[in-house]
């Protein structure tokens, strides 16, 4: 990786896993309700409910504007209606790359009167997690072990 990117940190699994739940029971504790966005680390029974959905690029890598609902997931609306009018809402995902995904599912809560109050993520892409800053739509919190520069592929 090193003879391909300049700078290159390896963050394991564990140390992701381990972050999101420490960042997870930081959020139980205060009372919010735990919703993520990912399904490789975390197990149902960690959580509180997931929104099964992903960022879809096309064949150069390009981020597509539209998020698609993961395979054998319910309709993304339907996903959505669920929470309907829950407050005190902390989304976790495991990287955040553009931060759309996440504007966006703050964007369809706030909608359906839901309120979103956290967003806690293991490792986010530096322009990514400034597009989320820069959103005004809500409050973000940002929690992560890792921020990484530009993201260069």
């Amino acid at each position: 990786m090193q003879d391909i990117f300049t700078r290159v940190t390896f963050v394991g699994s564990q140390e992701i896993r381990g972050g999101l739940l420490a960042s997870i029971a930081a959020h139980k504790k205060a009372g919010l309700i735990v919703i993520s966005l990912e399904r490789a680390y975390l197990e149902n029974s960690e959580i509180d409910g997931r929104i099964e959905i992903t960022r879809s690029v096309d064949s150069d890598g390009n981020e597509l504007l539209v998020r698609s609902r993961r395979m054998g997931s319910p309709d993304k609306s339907r996903q959505f209606e669920v929470l309907r009018n829950k407050k005190n809402i902390a989304l976790v995902d495991d990287v955040v790359f553009s931060g759309q995904t996440i504007i966006e599912t703050i964007s369809e809560l706030n909608h359906r009167q839901a309120n979103v109050h956290a967003v806690t993520t293991a490792i986010g892409v530096k322009d990514g997690i400034d597009n989320l800053k820069k959103d005004t739509t809500h409050i973000f919190t940002w929690t992560s072990g890792f921020q990484v520069g530009k993201l260069a592929v």
